[in-house]
């Protein structure tokens, strides 16, 4: 929405550097579909603006919105399909959220026989993905579905099709005062170059009745965790020459 970095490297001299994900950096317009929480989506778009934009100048200066439709639309209905498609052909995003994954795929197979375990049906999953492909690609936007995690053993709840159908798989996990993203497949870039590592900062959009303050959380700008194994000393040579500009030839060799 903004076009700010997704991360930011640390020196060891306190210095900040952005580390670019594409240039140019693309912004434009987001869409949240989400039909559990659409208040609580509008509110941490609210704390975010208050901790990373408090005088109001990035909004104000961006001609981009953020958009929260509070229906999910069952993407395997011609009708609810077209009135989707018209309606992100009019708002042009550069990103579409879905929350949740479980949400569109009960919605896509309303009134099945087995909706409640649709998760695991892997032609529904593979059909849900095909056609929200196809859309993105018309669209020239992304889209990105949150689902929740495996309480065994696999991170990935349900149909083997849902890591198969993705091109990207993230997996967040909350620790202290942080949320750390793992990096669980990628078909466009090695998966184990890097992790990272968000802040958990706080920020007040109101008060109660009573004037209790209501803190939500925001995430801060991100920190590159290096990656384990044979490629971590070649991350800290690339480290070392972004906070440095040199490394020696025999630490890279």
């Amino acid at each position: 929405n903004r076009g700010l970095p997704l991360a930011m490297l640390y020196g060891k001299d306190g210095s900040r550097r952005e580390i670019e994900h594409g240039v140019p950096r693309k912004t434009g317009n987001c869409v949240v579909i989400t039909a559990e929480d659409p208040q609580g989506i509008a509110n941490r778009l609210r704390s975010w603006d208050l901790f990373h934009d408090t005088e109001g100048e990035l909004k104000a200066s961006s001609p981009y919105q953020t958009y929260i439709f509070r229906v999910v639309p069952g993407m395997t209905d011609p009708v609810q399909l077209a009135a989707l498609r018209k309606l992100l052909e009019e708002i042009k995003p550069v990103l579409v959220g879905v929350d949740t994954l479980g949400a569109m795929l009960s919605e896509a197979t309303k009134g099945s026989r087995n909706a409640d375990s649709i998760e695991n049906n892997n032609p529904a999953v593979t059909l849900l993905y095909n056609t929200c492909g196809e859309l993105c690609r018309n669209l020239s936007t992304t889209m990105i579905f949150t689902h929740h995690p495996s309480k065994g053993g696999d991170p990935l709840r349900g149909a083997y099709g849902i890591l198969a159908s993705s091109r990207f798989v993230f997996l967040l996990k909350q620790g202290e005062g942080s949320v750390k993203i793992h990096v669980h497949k990628s078909n466009d870039f090695d998966k184990a170059a890097f992790n990272l590592s968000y802040k958990l900062e706080s920020a007040t959009v109101g008060t109660t009745e009573d004037g209790v303050p209501i803190n939500l959380p925001v995430l801060a700008h991100g920190k590159p965790q290096l990656a384990a194994g044979k490629r971590k000393r070649a991350l800290q040579c690339l480290v070392a020459v972004a906070e440095n500009g040199r490394a020696t030839t025999r630490e890279w060799q």
